[in-house]
């Protein structure tokens, strides 16, 4: 990943901690990483960067997980959430960790 890249994703991120949701192109991300689709080295990182965002929030609690949606084959952006509070029955959210494990 290209230096320009991953600082328009931490942006992203960082607009998720401050809005509560970003929306990000499911092809953009995949060029960002030079891949052909969302691999779990992909949410793997995402997750990665949501925890370094957290850390850099001071008083903030590092636990809270990142949502996403549309990180399906047939999708073409990525909803990222704040989760906080936030629970799902993987029907649309799903956590990151969780696709980052897959």
């Amino acid at each position: 990943m290209l230096p320009r890249h991953s600082n328009d994703l931490l942006k992203h991120l960082e607009d998720v901690a401050e809005y509560g949701c970003t929306v990000i192109s499911k092809k953009k991300l995949i060029y960002w990483y030079g891949q052909q689709r969302l691999t779990v080295t992909i949410w793997r990182d995402i997750q990665e960067k949501w925890g370094e965002i957290l850390e850099s929030i001071p008083g903030q609690d590092t636990k809270i997980p990142l949502f996403a949606a549309g990180g399906n084959v047939n999708d073409t952006n990525v909803a990222l959430v704040w989760g906080e509070g936030l629970t799902s029955n993987g029907k649309w959210l799903k956590p990151v960790s969780d696709w980052a494990r897959s």
